[in-house]
């Protein structure tokens, strides 16, 4: 009886240690890595973007404040006037020295980041519902579209209106330059439409297999192929000439993905998704590795609605529910050496 105890001991020991242990893997690990965490919003985090020269984050909630963080000087944190939409709203110039937000009446603000004074306002929708805003790499245009289905372009040093590309079938979800800044592309609910930048005409279109319901992103890769958010778990590549599905990042996180974004070297890809704190199975945070497909790390936090890496690789920006932001060490975030 003796024996049969103390074997019930050592049995039951043994489980203890290992929960600890896995826990303490999913839990206190990744929780090393948080450098700072940051208060202010009252809402869902909906799009956070970093500074392509310093590590100034811009951070934007549902129908509330645009805010600019200074993570090297917080005496310099503010808080921009107006209420902004969600989906993808914030985008820095090539040189940092301005921010493009789309506001809820379908306007974009531009504001000088230094001292926070509002240089433009573009009428980029008049229905309210702008969706999409891209600079171009060689920051000469900035590019809008949303629900009235045209790709607008703007002069981004003056503000001034350029072109305005012919109307697409469905509304406008997501823009992105390439690195040349020769080629935009823009993407719908179901397709995605590459324009020349010289001829301002369209190069090509890649319709989609089924429609798409939920949060659109699309990017350029350093290859010249093209990154997606497609459907709710999945991300794909496709070839931007044959629009063929080179590859699909499957369930990375196991549930629905959130946010999406691509390390500026374009080898790793960092991806947000639901509060997994009770589900084992399932994972709101992940990095991938974008030769082989394969998952680097994924990591169980609160649920990431929001996610951004500064231009040096060296932070990572997460936004939740709760309006919280937090700042990673990239390195140990990942477990990279």
């Amino acid at each position: 009886m003796t024996y049969k105890r103390q074997t019930f001991k050592i049995v039951a020991v043994g489980f203890l240690v290992a929960a600890a242990s896995i826990v303490a893997y999913f839990v206190l690990v990744p929780y090393r890595a948080l450098k700072l965490s940051l208060v202010g919003h009252t809402t869902d985090i909906n799009c956070l973007s970093f500074s392509p020269k310093t590590n100034i984050l811009a951070s934007s909630c549902w129908g509330g404040a645009l805010r600019i963080w200074d993570l090297q000087n917080r005496n310099n944190d503010r808080v921009l006037p107006g209420t902004y939409a969600s989906r993808q709203t914030l985008a820095f110039a090539p040189d940092g020295k301005t921010l493009a937000a789309i506001a809820t009446n379908g306007s974009v603000y531009v504001w000088e980041v230094n001292t926070g004074v509002q240089v433009h306002s573009l009428e980029a929708d008049t229905n309210g519902n702008t969706y999409g805003i891209a600079y171009s790499p060689d920051g000469r245009l900035l590019a809008t579209g949303g629900a009235n289905r045209m790709v607008k372009l703007w002069n981004a040093r003056t503000g001034q209106s350029i072109a305005i590309l012919e109307a697409e079938q469905e509304e406008i979800r997501a823009l992105a330059f390439s690195s040349d800044s020769r080629l935009l592309v823009s993407r719908t609910d179901i397709a995605i439409t590459i324009w020349n930048m010289e001829s301002q005409k369209r190069q090509a279109t890649i319709e989609e297999r089924r429609p798409y319901t939920g949060r659109v992103q699309i990017a350029f890769l350093p290859t010249g192929l093209l990154l997606g958010l497609n459907q709710s778990r999945d991300v794909s590549v496709w070839d931007g000439i044959s629009g063929a599905v080179t590859k699909s990042f499957a369930r990375g996180l196991g549930y629905r993905i959130n946010d999406l974004v691509l390390c500026p070297d374009g080898n790793t890809l960092l991806m947000g998704g639901r509060d997994s704190t009770i589900d084992l199975g399932r994972y709101s945070f992940a990095a991938m590795d974008m030769s082989s497909g394969k998952c680097l790390v994924r990591r169980k936090i609160r649920e990431v609605c929001a996610i951004a890496i500064s231009a040096d690789e060296k932070l990572i920006a997460t936004g939740g529910r709760d309006g919280k932001l937090q700042i990673w060490d990239f390195s140990e975030f990942i477990g990279r050496d």
